[in-house]
């Protein structure tokens, strides 16, 4: 949508009523309206919670080479956290603002969501009175003023964001204070100084009543004008009939024109005059019926202007149209209802298009020809069937081709050439490959039923020559092994790294990350390797936290079997858990337990002192192993078979095996 000059928004404020250019909104306890020739926001007393009350523009503006000005009247309190505010809006998180905060003048920008003070001063009611932001050349400037004439730059920086599509927002908000008062604002956006105060006319005059709706407008110099449309004028030239009146601020009509706002009075309308463009055009708000058309104009500045063309542009409405040609510059049809396209129109030619030449779409009714997308330098031609295109629906064979025939939809399927993704091959659903045919991947899909069936989807990789190479298979299979349901990763041919299979010849086998055949196995894991004399992982438990590990930190792995009524009862369990979790001195402890209807019975716990394994049975705490020396405190072994027992019993008790 259009976008149009800031400066076609202005309020006098004088006829208390909130214009149809704003959007009055009110939250909290706050509320706005206009009263006394002003905009009037007012905050609530000691009331909880956030409280504002603004008006926003129904429409967006362009700031670009302009500006936006507002007068105070009164200022909300400033000896409280009560906010006064005048901002132009990108988006919630891209913005420029002036306003007053505990008395503080302050000049503000929001760029991705971060704010930066640009100026503060103390507030004054004298110089601080006029509020503007306008741009210049890329410049952003934050204004104030005493008298609206003369301004001084308080903050400038450069364009931070687009401004040519900005929503215009003032009012006033505050949260829990005392006594926050209002924000009273005297005038938005009124040319400075005022305009020559004489009103010049200019009448479209008809024999007949029309219907209006569209005006072309041209001047030179800065002028401004209200439109009127009448049922006629009498000797004095006083507008008689109907009369309706038409001003600004504009907003935006059918094909993004100005949309002009209806008022109920010419001294309505001409305080909020709108803009004369120096070539454009304006809209009423709606279709209007009248034989006169009055455009008073007059300079905005007091300097000379010139108005070089006013027409009011007719709307024609029939019943019935029969021409043998017809020429438009412009065709906005808004809908096209019939039962049947030909009900509505009918193109006896063989081509359509949206342009005569460089990039453009053509319908085309020629042997090659049908629904073809070209690129600026495209050269397709539909008689003969030749040249490049960037898209093609065909009318010969009914086929889609797009990357000037590159890619190929039609019955079969989407094929590609190179790279080549392709939907038709006998034996599969989906294919691709690498320029070259280097790599091929496919999903493959078999029927399941007579003949027997095979596999339900496949993922292969293939050599250069065309041989399957299963490097990295996944494969999902009903018959292989007599599996039901089964999914492998594979390494190369039958072998599988890892498997899940669901009722198969492996009999009730759950995980399998094998590939190796085992009857009635739940989980099987193996490692195949040319290791001979060491170890080789084959299971890792792992268990990391998001805090620091401290002794009794580990990991569980717990045996579940069912009873002769209940299932999943705790039958056995390894605990593994940090005795010192200190890295540098770290020892481990492994604990083994068996149930009982009572609960868990430790049986056998190994450790670590740090320098030496230990054990304990039964419970007992871990020991490492016993050494001949003092049996009691104070004794001593001696080579008597009484000592030598003595010695036995006590490292059996330390160790648990005997109480």
């Amino acid at each position: 949508m259009a976008t149009f000059p800031i400066a076609h928004l202005r309020d006098t404020f004088d006829d208390n009523l909130v214009n149809p250019c704003w959007n009055l909104v009110q939250t909290g306890s706050a509320t706005g309206s206009e009263t006394g020739a002003q905009a009037v926001f007012t905050l609530p007393s000691s009331v909880a919670g956030s409280h504002a009350a603004y008006y926003e523009s129904n429409a967006n503006y362009d700031l670009t080479g302009d500006g936006a000005a507002t007068q105070v009247g009164t200022m909300v309190a400033t000896g409280v956290a009560a906010t006064a505010f005048f901002q132009l809006i990108l988006d919630a998180n891209n913005y420029l603002e002036m306003s007053q905060l505990s008395n503080a003048m302050r000049c503000i920008k929001v760029v991705g969501g971060v704010s930066t003070i640009l100026f503060t001063a103390t507030w004054s009611s004298t110089n601080h009175k006029y509020w503007r932001i306008r741009e210049s050349s890329g410049t952003i400037y934050c204004e104030t003023s005493a008298n609206g004439t003369s301004w001084t730059n308080r903050a400038s920086l450069a364009t931070p964001f687009a401004v040519t599509d900005l929503t215009v927002r003032f009012g006033a908000t505050c949260g829990n204070v005392a006594s926050p008062g209002s924000f009273k604002l005297d005038m938005f956006n009124l040319i400075l100084p005022a305009p020559t105060s004489t009103w010049r006319w200019t009448d479209a005059d008809w024999q007949i009543v029309n219907r209006l709706r569209p005006i072309t407008l041209a001047s030179t110099g800065n002028m401004q004008g209200v439109i009127v449309v009448a049922g006629g004028k009498d000797s004095a030239n006083t507008l008689t009939g109907n009369v309706y009146y038409f001003g600004g601020p504009v907003g935006s009509a059918s094909g993004g024109y100005a949309a002009l706002t209806q008022y109920a009075s010419l001294a309505e309308a001409q305080n909020t005059p709108f803009t004369i463009p120096a070539d454009g055009r304006v809209d009423l708000p709606a279709l209007f019926d009248g034989r006169i058309v009055r455009l008073y104009h007059r300079s905005s500045d007091g300097a000379s202007g010139t108005l070089r063309e006013f027409v009011p542009r007719r709307i024609v409405q029939a019943d019935d149209v029969e021409a043998e040609s017809i020429r438009a510059i412009n065709i906005a049809a808004g809908t096209i209802t019939a039962d049947k396209i030909y009900a509505a129109f009918t193109i006896t030619g063989k081509r359509v298009q949206t342009a005569e030449s460089g990039a453009r779409v053509v319908l085309s009714g020629d042997a090659n020809g049908g629904f073809i997308g070209y690129g600026a330098a495209d050269t397709y031609d539909p008689v003969a069937g030749s040249g490049t295109y960037q898209a093609r629906w065909s009318l010969a064979d009914g086929k889609l081709y797009a990357g000037g025939g590159s890619t190929v939809i039609d019955a079969t399927g989407i094929h590609m050439v190179a790279p080549t993704i392709s939907a038709y091959d006998a034996t599969r659903s989906v294919s691709w490959a690498e320029a070259g045919g280097a790599i091929v991947g496919y999903v493959q899909g078999y029927r399941v039923g007579s003949p027997a069936p095979l596999s339900v989807m496949n993922l292969y990789s293939k050599s250069p020559s065309g041989a399957q190479e299963a490097w990295a298979n996944l494969v999902a299979e009903n018959t292989v092994n007599g599996t039901i349901g089964s999914l492998y990763v594979q390494t190369s041919g039958a072998n599988s790294l890892a498997q899940l299979n669901v009722t198969n010849t492996y009999v009730n086998g759950v995980l399998n990350v094998s590939g190796v055949a085992n009857a009635n196995a739940g989980l099987i894991a193996a490692v195949s390797d040319a290791i001979t004399n060491v170890t080789s992982d084959v299971l890792q438990i792992k268990h990391s936290t998001s805090g620091t590990a401290a002794a009794g930190f580990g990991s569980a792995a717990r045996w579940l079997l069912e009873s002769s009524t209940t299932a999943d009862q705790n039958a056995a369990q390894i605990d593994v858990t940090w005795d010192v979790a200190t890295h540098a001195s770290r020892r481990a402890r492994m604990m083994l337990y068996a149930y009982d209807a009572a609960g868990a019975r430790n049986f056998l716990t190994g450790a670590s002192t740090g320098a030496a394994p230990t054990i304990g049975f039964l419970g007992a705490t871990p020991a490492a192993q016993q050494t001949g020396g003092a049996a009691t405190a104070g004794a001593s072994y001696t080579a008597t078979e009484q000592g030598m027992l003595q010695k036995a019993y006590n490292a059996l008790r330390t160790f648990g095996l005997l109480t």
